[in-house]
């Protein structure tokens, strides 16, 4: 049983970077649609977004099947939980991401130019680097990377309030 228990959770930890990586390319997408009005992009990010959604399903299931094994060890409770709080992260950014597309796909003649748009570019950008640092956290199983991460929000909220970024 604890054998197949390491298979089971590198199979989570497999489907999060999947995940993660369909969350970083929506992110992409999104951001360039927005960047160029391009409504073409924005659709492949609501592809991408719907394919990410999609993938939360079994990722929960594979969570479950974790935590309703008979005595649990403490390892795999802890793996399983983190599972939770990562698979809803990465749904969220997907989300995100796919509420950008479908404003550009809607109104992709209408988008502001000048510093408005700027700052939203500027807010994908920091979005991608987000995703991307999360994503290199769960490829390399590091979980210190929390604070560079937690510098990217801060830097996210600065730009939400209208300051400027912290310097990396």
């Amino acid at each position: 049983m604890p054998a197949q228990t390491d298979r089971d959770l590198a199979d989570l930890d497999f489907t999060l970077v999947a995940m993660c990586g369909l969350a970083v390319a929506s992110i992409v997408a999104a951001t360039t649609a927005l960047a160029e009005a391009n409504r073409p992009a924005a659709e492949n990010a609501l592809a991408l977004t719907s394919e990410l959604t999609a993938m939360s399903g079994p990722a929960e299931t594979q969570i479950l099947s974790l935590l309703g094994r008979p005595s649990p060890q403490s390892g795999t409770i802890r793996h399983a939980v983190a599972g939770v709080h990562l698979t809803g992260d990465i749904v969220r950014m997907g989300e995100h991401a796919g509420r950008i597309a479908e404003i550009v796909r809607e109104r992709y003649r209408e988008l502001p130019r000048g510093g408005g748009r700027e700052i939203l570019l500027q807010m994908g950008l920091l979005a991608h680097e987000l995703a991307l640092k999360a994503y290199q956290a769960l490829i390399n199983h590091d979980a210190g990377s929390g604070n560079t991460i937690d510098t990217h929000n801060h830097d996210m909220r600065l730009l939400r309030a209208g300051d400027c970024c912290t310097e990396r």
